[in-house]
C-alpha cells in the first residue's frame, strides 16, 4: 500500500532524527573537507516536507511502500566556488561513508546539455560502520541520506529554473527551451573561465613570489605583489612591535581582502612600485610603529585582548595610515574618503592630529618613495 497525504504518523516516524541528523552532517562534511583542503562555498541541509515526498511515493509506481524507502527524505548539498572542485569535494567525502553505487548518480555525464544547472554529483549514503560505532552517531546507525554536490553557479542556475517553474522541457514553448539553452551553455562558460582565471592567478602569484624573493625586476603594486611581500616576511617586524602594542600574536597569514584594500591605498597614495614599498619599511617604520601607539592608546579602557590575533599585515595597515597623514590635503581627504567611514572629516582629524605627535617626537619623516 502506497503512502498518502494522511499517513502523518509514517512521516513523523519517517523524518524522527533528520533533523539532528542534519546538524550533525553538516558539521562532519565540513570537518572532512577542511581537513582535506578543499574550499567551498557552503554545507547546508533540508528535510523533505511531507507533501514533497507523498508526492514522489504516488508517482514511482510500486518502488516504495512508504516515506522509510525513500533516500533523499534527509538531503545535504555541497556548494563549491569552482566546477572542478566538485570532483575534489567528492574524493574526500565518499571514502567516509557507506555510499549507495546503485542509486547513485553524476548528473553531469547523463543529463542534456541544456540542463546545466543539474549537473551535480548525487550520493545516496549512509555512515560508514567505523563512525557510526561512534558514541555521537549511534542513533543514526543506517540511516540514510542524499549527498548532493555542485559548483555555485549550477546551483543558481537550478534555483532559478525551480522559482521559474522550469521542471520538464516539454511543460515549456519551444523557443523558451532555446533560451535556457543558450543560458546554460554561457554559464557553463562563465563556469570554465572562472576556473581558468584561477589558474592563471595562482601561476602570476608564483611567478611574482619568485621575482620577489630574488629581487629580480620593479614589479607594479597589486593584490598579489603586495601578499607576496607580506608572506615574504618584510613587515614582520613592524607588525610584531605593533602587535607588542595590544598586546597580541602575529597570525601565520593576512586575509586576501585586507591585502586587496591595501594595494588600492598604496595605489591611491602614490606609491605604485615593488621596490617603493621595500624602501618604505627601511624609512618608515618607526614613524608607523610610532602612530600605531598614538592611535590604539585611545582604546576603551577595559577592552580584554587575551588571545588576540592580528594580521601579519598590520604593520603595513599602520604604514599605509601614516604615508596618508604626511600625504597633501587633496590626497589624504580622498584616502579618508575611501576609508567608508561614518565620518571621513573626522577620520583625517584623528588621523593629522597623531600625525603631529609623531612628528613631534621623530621630526619631519623621509619623502615617499614613488
Amino acid at each position: 500500500m502506497h503512502a498518502t497525504a494522511g499517513d502523518a504518523d509514517d512521516y513523523v516516524n519517517a523524518t524522527s532524527a533528520l533533523q539532528d541528523f542534519g546538524v550533525a552532517l553538516v558539521s562532519l562534511i565540513g570537518e572532512l573537507l577542511r581537513d582535506a583542503n578543499v574550499n567551498i562555498h557552503s554545507v547546508d541541509f533540508r528535510v523533505k516536507q511531507k507533501a514533497s515526498a507523498s508526492r514522489k511515493i504516488s508517482g514511482a509506481g510500486d518502488r516504495y511502500a512508504d516515506y522509510a524507502d525513500l533516500h533523499d527524505l534527509l538531503g545535504v548539498r555541497v556548494i563549491t566556488y569552482f566546477a572542478d572542485e566538485v570532483d575534489a569535494a567528492a574524493a574526500a567525502l565518499v571514502p567516509e561513508f557507506d555510499v549507495d553505487a546503485a542509486n547513485s548518480v553524476d548528473k553531469r555525464a547523463v543529463l542534456d546539455p541544456d540542463r546545466f544547472g543539474y549537473l551535480s554529483l548525487h550520493y545516496v549514503a549512509a555512515l560508514s560502520g567505523r563512525r557510526s560505532n561512534l558514541v555521537e552517531y549511534k542513533r543514526f546507525d543506517g540511516r540514510k541520506f542524499e549527498l548532493q554536490i555542485r559548483s555555485i553557479l549550477q546551483h543558481a542556475w537550478a534555483e532559478i529554473e525551480h522559482d521559474l517553474g522550469y521542471k520538464a522541457t516539454g511543460s515549456v514553448p519551444k523557443e523558451t527551451r532555446r533560451r535556457f539553452s543558450r543560458l546554460a551553455g554561457l554559464l557553463e562558460l562563465a563556469d570554465d573561465e572562472f576556473q581558468r582565471l584561477r589558474v592563471d592567478l595562482a601561476q602570476y602569484e608564483d611567478a611574482v613570489k619568485a621575482e620577489i624573493n630574488t629581487g629580480a625586476g620593479d614589479l607594479e603594486v597589486d593584490q598579489s605583489t603586495i601578499y607576496a611581500l607580506i608572506e615574504s616576511g618584510l613587515f614582520d617586524d613592524l607588525s610584531e612591535g605593533i602587535a607588542e602594542i595590544f598586546p597580541a600574536t602575529v597570525a601565520l597569514r593576512t586575509p586576501r581582502v585586507s591585502v586587496a584594500r591595501m594595494s588600492e591605498e598604496l595605489t591611491r597614495l602614490g606609491v605604485s612600485r615593488v621596490e617603493a614599498v621595500k624602501s618604505l619599511v627601511g624609512d618608515w617604520a618607526p614613524y608607523a610603529l610610532s602612530f600605531a601607539r598614538r592611535w590604539l592608546a585611545d582604546r576603551p579602557s577595559g577592552r580584554s585582548d587575551s588571545h588576540r590575533t592580528v594580521s601579519r599585515g598590520i604593520g603595513l595597515f599602520y604604514l599605509v595610515y601614516a604615508l596618508a597623514a604626511a600625504s597633501d590635503e587633496t590626497v589624504r581627504s580622498q584616502w579618508a574618503a575611501s576609508r567608508m567611514h561614518a565620518d571621513s572629516t573626522s577620520l583625517e582629524s584623528r588621523v593629522l592630529e597623531v600625525w603631529k605627535s609623531v612628528v613631534d617626537e621623530l621630526g619631519p619623516p623621509p619623502s615617499i618613495p614613488r
